[in-house]
């Protein structure tokens, strides 16, 4: 009930038992003529989307502007859709997203691809130390302190890219809350 009332016009606010009886008053009666067209035809686009999951197809480019953010599942192309004071996405293909939900999946593609990096740059460090063994076995000392050397900065680097990825804060959450 809150987001409706910050999102829309509303014409009453009351407990469950009004709301009913008002609703069911109101079933059948007409609406403004332009916004019911637009509303239609906004559904039957999105209905055919959810459907067919042919966005493209569909006419989801008609939706609204152009946004500057990409879908986080295909990375295709974001229209961006407002109703009133709602913001929403859809993309070409077909994916729809609250601005919430947006940034709750850009929150955890950014998550996934920082954890991605740490176990790359881990397994890098390891692999490095085992070339270095290797290389000591075969008396390429040289090779193997390069590769020491390597291993050493890569887990120097690594440091703050840790403490980022383990920052609770780093997506807005603080355990304070």
């Amino acid at each position: 009930p809150d987001s409706a009332i910050e999102h829309v016009d509303i014409d009453l606010v009351g407990p469950a038992a009004v709301l009913a009886t008002a609703l069911s008053k109101a079933i059948g009666s007409p609406i403004d003529g332009q916004s019911k067209r637009d509303a239609r035809a906004r559904h039957a686009i999105e209905n055919v989307i959810s459907l067919t999951g042919n966005g493209l197809e569909a006419g989801v480019m008609g939706l609204g502007k152009i946004s500057q953010f990409t879908c986080p599942d295909c990375h295709g192309v974001l229209v961006q859709i407002e109703e009133g004071s709602i913001v929403r996405f859809r993309c070409h293909t077909g994916h729809a997203f609250s601005i919430k939900s947006l940034i709750c999946e850009v929150n955890e593609a950014i998550d996934t691809g920082l954890w991605d990096t740490l176990r790359a740059v881990e397994e890098r460090i390891l692999l490095l130390r085992q070339m270095a063994v290797q290389a000591t076995d075969v008396g390429a000392d040289e090779d193997a302190c390069e590769c020491v050397r390597q291993a050493d900065l890569a887990e120097k680097r690594l440091k703050p890219l840790r403490a980022l990825v383990l920052d609770p804060k780093f997506f807005g959450h603080d355990d304070d809350r």
